[in-house]
C-alpha cells in the first residue's frame, strides 16, 4: 500500500478514535449531569414539603399539607405516590386530577448501552395504584419527610426517571451520531488533503533521487519550510550539486587523460609502421611482436577516441553535421564495409531496406559509427552457420533501424545498464570488449532527438534498435 493511503487512513482512524472517546465521556458526564438534576429536584420537593409541614404544624391546619401533596401528584410526573401520617397513621394522598406522570410520560426508549429493561405494562398498572398496594421486584425509592407531629413520605418514580434518563441520552445519542460522522467527513477530506501534500512533497524527492540514481547529477528540489522534509530535501540538494561537481571533475580528468594519451599512441602506432616498412629482415618472432603492438596500439587508440567523443557529447561540444542522405545507401555501405568479415566468421548477413526510401537529415559519420557498434556486436555473438539481419524502415515520422542477431540473447535484467558507460553483459564481458560503443550509440541517437533499445529477437538471439526523426530542427 502507498504511504498516501496509508497516512490518510492513519489519520482517519486516529480522528475516529478521537471523536468516539470524546464522545464516550461526553455521554458519560451527560448521564451524571442528569442523575444531579434528578436529585437537586428531589431535595427541593423534600425540602418544599418539610417546609409546609412546619407551617401547616404552625398553623394547626393539615389540610395545608393535603392540598399541597395533591397538587404535587398532580404536577410532578416523577412523583409515583405519596402518603400523610396526621397522627393516626400513614394514608395515602390522592392527586385532584389525572397525576402528571400518566399525562406527560416520556417515551421509552432503549439506552444502546442497555440500563435494564424498560417498564412492562404490568409495571404501569401496579405504578398507578396507591404506594401500600404496590408488590413485585421493582421498588421506587420513598423518602420519610418528620415534623414534630406530622410526617410525609414520597414516593419517586424510578421507571418515569429511567425513561426521562433514556429519552434525554437518546436525544444526545443522536446528535452526536451525526456530529461524528460529519466529524469523520472533515477529517477524511482534511486526512487525504495532509497525505497529499505530504506525498507530494516525498514524490518529488524520489523523482529527483531517480534522475540522481540515473547519472543527470545536479538535480534540485524545491526546499521551503522547516520540518522534516524540507530538512531532507536541502541535504539531498547539497548532495546533488557535490557530485555534479564531482562529475564534472571527472569529465575533466578522463577528457584531459584521454587527451595526453593521444599523441604518444599515434607515435608508437607511426613508428612500428614504420619499422614494418623498413627493408630489415624481421625475424617472425619479431615480425608477430611488431603486429601484436601495433594491434594493441590501434585498439588503445580507438579506446581513446570513443572516450573523446563521449566526452565531447556529455559536455555539449559534440556538433550534429546535418546534411540530406540516403538512409538506405548508409546501410549497404556498412553491410559492404563487413561482408569480409561475416564471410570469414561464416555468418550470414542479410539488408533489408525495402521500407526506406528517400533522403532525410541526419550526421552521416555519426550515424555510421553508431551503426558501426551495433553489427560488430552483432557480428562478435554471432556463431558460425547462423545470420545477423539488418533492417531499416520508415514508421511514420521516424526512421526504425534493427540489427537482430542469432547469438546467446540478451537476459532481461541485463538490459537497463547495456547503454550506460562500461556496461556490458556477462557474455559481453568474456568477448573482452571496452563496453563503449554502445553508450556511444546511445548518445549519438540522442544527439539526433532519438532513442535506442534492445530485446529479445523474435527467432532467438537478441534485437537492437534506434528511431530517429525524419525532420530534426537543427
Amino acid at each position: 500500500m502507498k504511504l498516501y493511503y496509508k497516512l490518510s487512513a492513519a489519520l482517519l482512524v486516529i480522528a475516529a478514535t478521537a471523536s468516539l472517546a470524546l464522545s464516550f465521556f461526553f455521554i458519560k458526564f451527560q448521564e451524571r449531569e442528569l442523575v444531579r438534576t434528578h436529585k437537586e429536584r428531589a431535595a427541593l420537593l423534600i425540602s418544599g414539603t418539610r417546609d409546609i409541614l412546619s407551617e401547616a404544624e404552625l398553623a394547626a391546619d393539615p389540610l395545608m399539607v393535603v392540598d399541597y401533596l395533591s397538587d404535587l401528584l398532580s404536577s410532578r410526573p416523577e412523583l409515583a405516590g405519596a402518603e400523610l401520617d396526621l397522627g393516626r397513621g400513614f394514608r395515602p394522598i390522592k392527586p385532584r386530577r389525572t397525576p402528571a406522570r400518566l399525562r406527560r410520560a416520556p417515551p421509552p426508549a432503549p439506552l444502546f448501552w442497555g440500563r435494564g429493561k424498560l417498564p412492562s405494562e404490568k409495571d404501569k398498572i401496579i405504578n398507578r395504584t396507591s404506594p401500600a398496594k404496590r408488590a413485585g421486584p421493582a421498588k421506587n425509592p420513598v423518602e420519610e419527610i418528620h415534623s414534630l407531629k406530622y410526617a410525609a413520605r414520597l414516593e419517586f418514580d424510578a421507571a418515569y426517571l429511567e425513561s426521562e434518563v433514556r429519552a434525554r441520552l437518546t436525544a444526545v445519542y443522536r446528535d452526536l451520531s451525526i456530529a461524528f460522522l460529519c466529524s469523520l467527513f472533515v477529517s477524511a477530506g482534511a486526512g487525504f488533503a495532509l497525505s497529499y501534500h505530504l506525498t507530494r512533497r516525498l514524490k518529488r524527492l524520489s523523482a529527483a533521487a531517480s534522475a540522481v540514481g540515473e547519472g543527470r547529477f545536479g538535480a534540485e528540489i524545491e526546499a521551503r519550510g522547516s520540518d522534516e522534509i524540507a530538512e531532507l530535501a536541502r541535504t539531498f540538494n547539497a548532495m546533488s550539486a557535490r557530485l555534479l561537481e564531482l562529475e564534472a571533475m571527472k569529465k575533466n580528468f578522463i577528457s584531459s587523460i584521454t587527451h595526453e594519451l593521444r599523441s604518444p599512441l599515434g607515435a608508437i602506432e607511426s613508428y612500428v609502421e614504420l619499422l614494418l616498412r623498413d627493408g630489415r629482415a624481421w625475424t617472425r618472432r619479431e615480425l608477430s611482436d611488431l603486429a601484436r603492438i601495433k594491434t594493441n596500439a590501434s585498439r588503445l587508440s580507438n579506446f581513446v577516441t570513443v572516450m573523446l567523443d563521449l566526452a565531447k557529447i556529455e559536455r555539449g561540444k559534440m556538433e550534429l553535421r546535418l546534411s540530406n542522405y540516403e538512409p538506405g545507401a548508409l546501410i549497404e555501405d556498412l553491410a559492404a564495409f563487413f561482408g569480409s568479415e561475416a564471410a570469414k566468421k561464416g555468418v550470414k548477413l542479410t539488408v533489408d531496406i525495402s521500407g526506406c526510401r528517400g533522403p532525410m537529415l541526419l550526421d552521416r559519420e555519426l550515424t555510421t559509427h553508431a551503426l558501426t557498434n551495433l553489427v560488430s556486436n552483432a557480428l562478435k555473438f554471432t556463431p558460425a552457420g547462423k545470420e545477423v539481419g539488418i533492417s531499416a524502415f520508415m514508421d511514420g515520422e521516424k526512421l526504425r533501424v534493427e540489427v537482430r542477431d542469432e547469438g546467446p540473447g540478451i537476459e532481461p535484467e541485463e538490459i537497463k545498464g547495456l547503454f550506460s558507460v562500461f556496461g556490458q553483459t556477462a557474455r559481453g564481458a568474456q568477448k573482452k570488449g571496452t563496453g563503449l560503443g554502445l553508450a556511444l550509440s546511445k548518445a549519438i541517437v540522442e544527439l539526433h532527438k532519438g532513442r535506442i533499445g534492445a530485446g529479445a529477437a523474435p527467432e532467438g538471439g537478441a534485437l537492437f534498435w534506434f528511431e530517429v526523426p525524419r525532420n530534426i530542427n537543427p
